[in-house]
């Protein structure tokens, strides 16, 4: 297990316990009692003492210096500073003591609720954005992203309600005095190049996981109605949980090396808190008169990272997901598909996980994007993108693939991973670059996007072997917790 990592409190408001006094949207986020008028400093949930409020200066013991004041782990004795309530367990990089908040997050009725790490702010479906009310930011060192942690009392995202989270940093939910149920949709994927949240770019040069690239490779024909001249090689799709897929060559030409899919790395258990690799970017023959060819063959993103951390039990029947973005086809002449991006990481630690025959738990990756050979019927004119991750399912998200007669001459991408296929990308397709049917003549034919690999999935929790059904793609590692007495910190259980 990592050692906790130092933590920074950013966001601790005060007097925001008593969320009227900030102008805090009250609606779906109560008091534990059900009271919206219940004094702030009432006795939490679990028979613990007054809750003091979070101070302005983020420190919570109000010291100048900003220390949180004593050891974030708060010994055996069970002690923690102002502020702060004990976990059962050290939490990876959070500590056994976490700051703490008489509210519940509760969505229901088919609400949709973003959170946006990067401003550590909660927008409402109303249209209604407020400042998250307790708030810890953790530095976690070298080229890992900072993790934005949000405590409340409990967490409910109920029914069809969707909680979306967004930004750069990584995302750590804490239910600091109950548990964390998800029924509805919990989605910290990225969307086609978009990252999601903790997408770890910073983390994922080639030799880390980022898909190679697509380059130019040079293409010649006998026909003497044909079009030589260089054709664009796919990107390679991302990896992280597993080897990201290959981008294909141009067909017939003399270098015909595919890219290089990404790297495998680390584990859920292992390492920082960050999300997926981006797939590599196709190789683009022409551009605009500006020389930007826009998304065209661009690389899918890589899906976010999420740590959910409950003082008691995570359960549910929903959708917690972090998978990655479908590459981009090309819509240039000759050009290559981007690769997919690979699925980023969910990590669970809690008292027990419980989860009904319902639920998913994805970090799939994206399939890879269609390279593009001419936009002169009867070519391929609409080259497609490859499928974003798949959320609720273990099926592999498809590479870019029109699947028509007339479009056989392009390359197509590589289907992402999953756990009904493999956990590594697929590999992308050669195009057809002397396919001279129905009119057509030799031309150079950019090659398919790699799929990206699947991200991580860890579970820890206090009971060894307990019973995890519901479905996870990939599988995920598990691992038990060492776990006292919630209160006394006595003990093991």
């Amino acid at each position: 297990m990592l050692p906790p990592m130092r933590v920074v409190p950013v966001a601790a408001l005060a007097g925001c316990i008593a969320l009227g006094a900030c102008g805090f949207d009250t609606s779906g986020i109560l008091p534990e009692s059900g009271d919206p008028d219940a004094d702030p400093g009432q006795t939490p949930p679990d028979g613990g003492g007054d809750i003091p409020d979070a101070r302005a200066d983020g420190d919570p013991d109000g010291d100048p210096d900003g220390d949180p004041g004593g050891d974030q782990d708060g010994g055996q004795d069970g002690d923690c500073p102002d502020g702060r309530v004990p976990l059962p367990f050290e939490a990876t990089n959070i500590g056994r003591c976490v700051l703490t908040h008489t509210d519940s997050l509760t969505m229901a009725g088919g609400e949709f609720v973003e959170i946006d790490t990067d401003a550590a702010t909660i927008t409402r479906q109303t249209g209604t954005t407020e400042e998250l009310p307790v708030t810890d930011e953790i530095s976690q060192g070298g080229r890992a992203p900072d993790v934005l942690v949000v405590s409340y009392a409990s967490i409910s995202i109920l029914g069809n309600s969707v909680l979306s989270i967004t930004g750069t940093r990584p995302l750590a939910l804490v239910a600091a005095h109950g548990d964390i149920q998800v029924t509805g949709t919990l989605d910290a994927s990225a969307a086609g190049v978009e990252p999601g949240p903790g997408g770890a770019e910073d983390m994922c040069g080639h030799a880390d996981g980022r898909g190679a690239d697509g380059v130019p490779q040079a293409f010649e024909t006998d026909d003497p109605d044909g079009i030589d001249g260089d054709g664009g090689s796919g990107g390679g799709g991302g990896g992280f949980g597993a080897t990201g897929g290959r981008g294909a060559p141009v067909h017939g030409s003399d270098d015909d090396e595919p890219s290089a899919g990404g790297a495998e790395q680390g584990g859920a258990l292992e390492g920082p808190l960050r999300g997926g690799c981006a797939g590599g970017d196709g190789a683009q023959i022409a551009a605009d008169d500006s020389g930007d060819s826009g998304d065209s063959g661009r690389g899918g993103a890589g899906g976010g990272a999420l740590h959910l951390v409950s003082a008691e039990a995570i359960t549910g029947d929903g959708v917690i997901s972090v998978s990655g973005g479908g590459g981009r086809a090309s819509d240039i002449d000759h050009s290559g598909g981007g690769g997919g991006g690979s699925g980023g990481a969910i990590l669970l630690e809690a008292t027990a996980a419980q989860f009904d025959s319902g639920a998913w738990l994805t970090a799939n990756g994206g399939g890879g994007g269609e390279g593009h050979r001419m936009a002169n019927p009867p070519f391929c004119v609409d080259p497609s993108h490859g499928e974003d991750g798949l959320l609720d399912s273990a099926q592999a998200a498809a590479g870019g693939d029109t699947d028509e007669d007339d479009c056989a001459t392009s390359g197509f991408g590589g289907d992402g991973g999953a756990a009904d296929g493999q956990d590594q990308g697929g590999t992308g397709q050669m195009g057809d670059s002397e396919f001279d049917g129905g009119g057509a003549v030799p031309a150079p034919a950019g090659g398919g996007g790699g799929g990206g690999a699947v991200g991580r999935i860890g579970i820890r929790t206090c009971e060894e072997g307990s019973d995890l059904p519901g479905n996870r793609s990939p599988e995920a590692e598990r691992e038990q917790l060492a776990c006292s007495d919630r209160r006394d910190g006595r003990g093991t259980r």
